[in-house]
């Protein structure tokens, strides 16, 4: 059972949700129907359970018969409510039944955030776009909120004639109705509730590849084709380790910058954030683990958010095989000690407040799963897949991983369900004593960093900390030797210089050298800033400010606010700066923040 999900899944089971839906920016609302298809898997069953979070219900009815459905939503709880709808009878096993609800969204829903013309680049027409993972997507339609229940989709959606429709799925083409466009689409492989997404802009597009576009809006196009242009290389290599991909388009959407995310790999159209846009593709790694998610995540996906990092785990797996086979196994080796720091970092902060959540398997029960999101799922699950690659062999495992990836398509897969499958598979490729060697239940169910650590190639990883430790040493630029550097060798160079206690001076010196502070980098303006707050470099901690306030990415943006509210200086001006600025982020990234700065708990 999901512990996230009241979806009756083992009684009646959703097949396909057919949306049609009108987009309100006056009153920011999402209005019309969902029709449900669903097939009976018990003989018992007599009701149809559906998450929903503030959704205001006007009508059920049996779209066989036509007749009106009794129902009640009930059962509050702080994921949502629960939608009862009654058949009066019991149905038979492996009938299909299809369901129409008739709703409104919630102006607060969550996986919707509304933006005014203000809030975007054009200054002209609002903007729509949702976030539904984890649990969000309750809110946007009834459904079974539940990996575990995989469907197709199709949609129409009807939008102000000026602005543009986007799904996580094939459009098939607009047709004008008065001041309006309706923009209708079909979803056939079978995914994940939170995976159905829309976006809603003055949006244009730029094909970067013979099966993949970007958009964005008008000011944003050159730039993000620009850096996005190795999209089909990575596509290519990652068929070369996953299989061919089935979803025929894959586009790139670079939302504004109030995205909470990185990206986010909604099917067909991957959603990212603005703060990739570095001028020489430094991000477009992002791009890549996107791409992985085809595959690992959204073909294959977990049977419940406990299951998580065989999403993340395998795509961070998948990801650095790309950046392989792009770069070199130097960069993507080097990409492996990041994540450790990123990792080390979590962990740090977890076993502290909630251990638990550092098991690669946590018990979710009563928990929200993006209170759980970390890095855990991302580099544990990668370094424990890394570990077992390394006793498999390299060739035996690139077999396995197609393997896995062939017999769980389309379907979900549990931990366990791994577990199975690699002991099968290596019982005649690994001495017996090797296998048992493995620690599964400390891999799984073990609190803190993996139980057995691994060893990554540290040729140009040993640069960057010499570096660094000459920099700690010396307190100034003048063995600064760099200038051939490629921008994640400066990312684990300021990555060891943040675990440092740098004075002020130091910090400005470094500033001076590098200019960290005003790189079109975020990745490395943000690590500057955690080391200008740290070491109490005042004269740019408006400039983190600023930073903060003008991003959206929770990546970012949540260790800032920590490490601004840990000093009892800058703690009321940060404070401050999120409740000014409060309405510009994500719900889900206002609520995290607001938890982290002490706020949601005195607000409740």
């Amino acid at each position: 059972m999901d512990p996230n999900s009241v979806g009756n899944i083992t009684d009646i089971k959703t097949t396909n949700y057919d949306l049609n839906l009108v987009v309100n920016f006056d009153d920011h609302t999402l209005s019309g129907h969902v029709d449900i298809t669903t097939v009976v898997t018990s003989s018992n069953c007599d009701s149809l359970l559906l998450d929903v979070k503030a959704l205001k219900i006007s009508k059920v009815s049996h779209q066989g018969t036509g007749a009106s459905l009794d129902y009640v939503v009930d059962s509050p709880t702080d994921f949502g409510e629960t939608l009862r709808i009654k058949f009066g009878e019991k149905l038979k096993e492996g009938e299909n039944v299809v369901v129409r609800v008739e709703y409104t969204t919630s102006p607060q829903a969550s996986a919707l955030q509304w933006l005014s013309p203000e809030q975007t680049l054009g200054k002209v027409h609002p903007y729509l776009f949702t976030q539904c993972q984890a649990i969000h997507a309750r809110s946007m339609v009834p459904c079974q909120d539940t990996p575990a229940a995989k469907s197709t989709y199709s949609a129409k959606i009807r939008v102000p004639k000026a602005l543009t429709a986007l799904m996580s799925a094939l459009c098939n083409g607009s047709e004008e109705e008065g001041d309006h466009k309706v923009f209708s689409f079909t979803q056939a492989i079978p995914i994940p509730s939170y995976l159905i997404a829309l976006a809603v802009g003055d949006v244009v597009s730029k094909e970067i590849g013979p099966r993949s576009a970007v958009w964005t809006e008008a000011a944003m196009l050159e730039a993000s084709a620009s850096d996005f242009e190795d999209t089909e290389r990575f596509i290519a290599i990652a068929e070369e380790v996953c299989g061919p991909y089935i979803w025929g388009r894959y586009d790139v959407l670079v939302l504004p910058p109030s995205f909470p995310y990185g990206g986010m790999e909604n099917p067909n159209l991957t959603f990212v954030t603005p703060s990739l846009l570095s001028g020489d593709k430094a991000n477009a790694g992002v791009v890549a683990h996107e791409i992985a998610h085809s595959w690992t995540g959204n073909l294959v996906s977990n049977v419940t958010w406990e299951h998580f990092w065989l999403n993340e785990g395998f795509t961070m797996f998948v990801e650095r095989k790309i950046l392989a086979g792009m770069y070199g196994r130097e960069k993507a080796h080097l990409s492996m000690y990041l994540g450790l720091h990123s990792l080390k970092e979590d962990v740090e902060l977890f076993m502290k407040s909630a251990p638990d959540l550092t098991k690669l398997v946590p018990d979710l029960k009563g928990v929200d799963p993006d209170d759980a999101f970390s890095t855990v799922p991302y580099e544990k699950g990668f370094n424990f897949l890394f570990y077992l690659e390394n006793l498999l062999g390299e060739d035996n495992f690139a077999q396995l991983l197609k393997l896995w990836l062939a017999k769980y398509a389309k379907s979900t897969a549990s931990s366990y369900d791994w577990k199975e499958m690699y002991l099968d598979f290596a019982k005649d490729k690994v001495p017996q004593e090797t296998l048992d060697s493995i620690q599964w239940d400390l891999w799984l169910k073990g609190n803190g960093m993996p139980p057995t650590p691994n060893t990554f190639d540290d040729v140009l990883y040993k640069k960057c900390t010499a570096l660094a430790d000459q920099w700690i040493t010396t307190g100034d630029g003048k063995l600064s030797d760099s200038e051939d550097w490629f921008a994640s060798q400066y990312e684990v160079f300021l990555d060891k210089l943040g675990e440092a206690s740098l004075t002020k001076e130091t910090a400005k010196c470094l500033n001076e050298v590098y200019s960290f502070s005003t790189s079109s980098n975020m990745e490395l303006k943000f690590r500057f800033f955690l080391i200008a707050i740290k070491s109490e470099y005042d004269e740019v901690i408006p400039d983190a400010l600023k930073f903060v306030s003008s991003i959206g990415r929770m990546k970012y943006v949540r260790p800032t606010f920590r490490a601004l509210s840990s000093k009892p200086q800058y703690k009321e001006s940060a404070i401050a700066s999120f409740k000014e600025k409060e309405n510009f982020y994500h719900p889900i990234c206002a609520t995290m923040v607001s938890k982290d700065l002490g706020l949601f708990a005195a607000e409740k």
